[in-house]
């Protein structure tokens, strides 16, 4: 009886929780707190937005609010903001009380995964429970609404330069995209089109609770079409593998093939089974490597350079240079000694200085394990931040071939956000402080595959796999 009565009082805490207005001065002191600290913060804060455009932006929001919101209403103000920035990095995070309550108290999301290609979005996977499927479809309205017109609104939300790289942003948190950013909970009218036959109908999908959802979603979810593999390639399981779990190693003994797939970079816990990986693939003298950086989105650069040791001889930099923004918030979050640290840089509070310079630590890798053979690497919208860094080191100096649909990260990258929490709402914002430039600046941002392959419908619905056959027929 007291275990029912304490879920009971803490279940009106969560209703309570995100509900409570607060004051349009207070809300507008947060606005101008957030501009100070971006300005304060940010390396570089208009390298993609022109800075009076930003502050018209600002003040644009300050003059919108005209009465009191709860934190749902002034993070979806506050969002597009942030997002404004394009650095891939800086991001507002949606208030984790609102996030709870709807979790336990019943939001209504879709029932449905979706998939975007070439700009048009489709039905992954359904998991309505109607008689009849709609998996595959096209949508083209949602509650009477045009499909590009909410796909553009949501994109608003989605930090990162590439647009690409933002539509997986929304493929991958769809079901939470409805409530968080539009704040909209209940059913859902669609208007489908059969991709086959060209067949407009229309339907309507219940929603249902984000308990459901991935209730459902776990038990009948399947990969992704870009992430079907020939049944050729068989998983070995290693000793290490188990202290890795963004390492997974596939091999195709016949045609000497080897597929890692790399899903993060987790730093010095991917060490032990990187070493072992690549012992099996010297063991067996594979002469054929895939290096899958698909959906890997990123992580520690701290294991970057001994990563490279695997795929190469030569003396190389990871990176060319790295800029720090010195700021009293960034200093006092990692607790350092600023009159120490403004000596080091002989630099001041406010000044962008550089913390890495990539020829003083160009290296010559010497590692017994390298990968003498051919190698592949695979890359995806999804690739991104610490990966698509990587990818550029890889393609600056010629390393491999680097294949797939291209990174949704940038060559140059911005990085390792400090959060601030904004003093009246409690809305939490990450802001980028660091920026890492990849080896050949004259290559710019963008990261070019050396053989473009992106998704098709067939490759997400049917049974082709391009990039593996592409592969195959080069070996």
């Amino acid at each position: 009886m007291k275990i029912k009565l304490l879920l009971f009082i803490v279940l009106l805490f969560l209703v309570s929780c995100g509900t409570k207005k607060i004051a349009v001065s207070s809300l507008k002191e947060d606005l101008n707190y957030l501009e100070r600290s971006i300005l304060e913060v940010h390396p570089a804060p208009f390298a993609e937005i022109d800075s009076v455009e930003y502050a018209n932006i600002f003040e644009n929001i300050r003059n919108s609010i005209t009465k009191p919101l709860n934190e749902h209403q002034f993070y979806i103000k506050v969002a597009p903001i942030v997002a404004k920035l394009n650095d891939g990095h800086s991001e507002t995070v949606f208030p984790s009380k609102t996030q709870i309550k709807a979790f336990l108290w019943g939001s209504r999301i879709p029932s449905f995964d979706i998939q975007i290609i070439e700009d048009k979005v489709y039905i992954y996977d359904d998991f309505s429970k109607k008689k009849s499927s709609i998996k595959g479809m096209e949508i083209l309205e949602i509650n009477g609404q045009k499909m590009n017109t909410l796909l553009q609104k949501m994109m608003s939300f989605e930090e990162g330069k590439r647009m690409n790289f933002r539509k997986q942003r929304i493929e991958r948190s769809w079901e939470r995209e409805f409530f968080e950013n539009m704040a909209y909970s209940g059913d859902f009218k669609l208007k489908l089109k059969d991709p086959k036959t060209g067949e407009i109908t229309k339907c309507f999908v219940k929603g249902i609770s984000q308990v459901a959802f991935y209730k459902r979603r776990s038990k009948s979810y399947s990969p992704k079409g870009r992430n079907k593999y020939s049944e050729k390639l068989k998983p070995v399981i290693l000793d290490s593998t188990p202290t890795s779990s963004s390492i997974r190693l596939k091999v195709d003994s016949l045609n000497s093939l080897a597929l890692i797939n790399y899903y993060g970079f987790l730093g010095r816990i991917d060490s032990a089974a990187f070493h072992e990986t690549f012992q099996y693939i010297k063991r067996r003298d594979i002469k054929n490597l895939i290096f899958d950086l698909r959906f890997n989105g990123g992580g520690n650069t701290n294991y970057f350079k001994e990563l490279l040791s695997y795929f190469t001889k030569d003396t190389i930099m990871p990176f060319s240079k790295g800029i720090l923004k010195l700021s009293n918030q960034y200093l006092d979050d990692l607790q350092l000694n600023k009159d120490s640290v403004l000596s080091v840089y002989n630099a001041k509070i406010g000044d962008a200085v550089c913390f890495y310079r990539g020829k003083d630590d160009a290296i010559a890798y010497n590692n017994p394990l390298r990968f003498e053979g051919k190698l592949f690497v695979l890359c995806s919208d999804l690739t991104f931040s610490t990966a698509s860094s990587f990818s550029a080191t890889l393609k600056d100096y010629g390393i491999g071939t680097l294949v797939g649909s291209g990174p949704g990260g940038l060559g140059n990258s911005f990085g390792d956000p400090l959060p601030i929490q904004l003093p009246n709402s409690r809305l939490l914002v990450r802001i980028s402080t660091k920026k890492l430039f990849r080896p050949q600046l004259k290559n710019g941002d963008h990261i070019q595959p050396d053989i473009i392959i992106k998704p098709t419908y067939e490759s997400v619905f049917g049974n082709s796999t391009p990039i593996l056959d592409m592969i195959y027929n080069k070996l």
